[in-house]
């Protein structure tokens, strides 16, 4: 398989990428007058979406087996989605906002058990897309400096998993004899990967999604998808699992 980045550019960028919690975050800035009750119960949410990842992993992980680049990338996300959640977590602990343990715990029950590697990279790496404006839009929204710096943060390294889901999207499709069609395909099956974390997720992101992301996440998913199918895809499935009986997709 061929990626447009190779593991040793990712890992070396990722390490000059890497922000230090305690030095790159202006936690001293922190001011209680700066936070909205609203921002709160947003970020209370993320944050228990990104403590998720060791469930994702799990899940996930089984499929890459036999593939160490890819299966190293995953560890690296994944250890960087959990730095999300624990950097949240925190800075709700400044606000006066606790999370237990037991609120973060992935759910006991069936593992997805993902047969199709493009339809398990899509799901996550779509997801990312919609992540990464979200965040972009917080830090660019929040008047807390704290938070506008975590946010900022957060989102380009959601940023840069995207640019490696993306190359290994690529050259998975070339197993396919038609790419457009391959990718059409694996999008009816897609769901964004909060619906495994909250069970209150459809309203959370329909709410977050009119305020944080717009139409920005279609026009990027589009640009891409393009680019990787050589004309225009369908992601008319993008409303599976996420829509709450209306036409309303994320936003």
């Amino acid at each position: 398989m061929r990626l447009r980045i190779d593991y040793p550019i990712f890992f070396k960028t990722t390490e000059n990428a890497r922000w230090n919690l305690v030095s790159d975050v202006p936690w001293a800035d922190f001011d209680v007058l700066h936070v909205s009750e609203r921002e709160l119960a947003i970020v209370k949410q993320a944050a228990i979406v990104e403590a998720y990842s060791p469930t994702y992993a799990t899940d996930v992980l089984p499929l890459f087996r036999n593939e160490p680049q890819m299966a190293g990338f995953i560890s690296i996300q994944y250890y960087e989605e959990y730095k999300h959640s624990h950097a949240l977590r925190l800075y709700l602990t400044r606000a006066g906002v606790e999370l237990a343990d037991v609120d973060v715990a992935g759910e006991d029950g069936a593992a997805p058990g993902y047969l199709d590697r493009l339809t398990c990279c899509l799901k996550f790496g779509v997801s990312e897309v919609f992540t990464a404006v979200f965040y972009e839009e917080l830090a660019r929204q929040t008047r807390c400096p704290v938070l506008k710096v975590l946010s900022s943060l957060i989102s380009k390294d959601e940023w840069r998993h995207l640019s490696w889901y993306v190359s290994y999207i690529d050259g998975l499709l070339d197993e396919y004899p038609e790419r457009a069609t391959a990718l059409e395909s694996a999008i009816e099956g897609y769901q964004h990967q909060g619906l495994d974390a909250l069970t209150s997720w459809v309203d959370f992101w329909a709410e977050v999604g009119r305020e944080y992301t717009g139409a920005k996440p279609y026009l990027v998913l589009n640009r891409v998808l393009r680019r990787l199918a050589g004309r225009r895809v369908s992601t008319r499935g993008l409303a599976q699992l996420v829509n709450s009986g209306t036409d309303q997709v994320f936003h």
